[in-house]
């Protein structure tokens, strides 16, 4: 129900709970071992501003929800074939 939540809090203003308490309740799912809040966390460090982005990070959440979330094993294949993440 967090991660839920926490998305539609980041889609919706109105729902009246400020973006970064919506992601910390989506960081809070991820790290209690929900894969789809896992993917959501890695999505947001791969897609950080130019420069700023953080594939090792994001590799480690991917790596943590591909057993168990096809999107994630998926996008964890195509980052590993753009070449070395460290």
């Amino acid at each position: 129900a967090q991660y839920v939540l926490g998305v539609v809090a980041l889609g919706d203003r109105d729902v009246g709970i400020e973006r970064d308490a919506a992601r910390a309740m989506i960081l809070e799912a991820a790290q209690g071992g929900y894969a789809p809040a896992q993917l959501e966390v890695a999505r947001t460090l791969l897609q950080g501003a130019p420069g700023c982005a953080q594939p090792a990070k994001a590799r480690a959440w991917l790596e943590a929800a591909a057993p168990r979330e096809p999107r994630a094993a998926v996008r964890l294949v195509e980052l590993l074939m753009a070449g070395p993440v460290d």
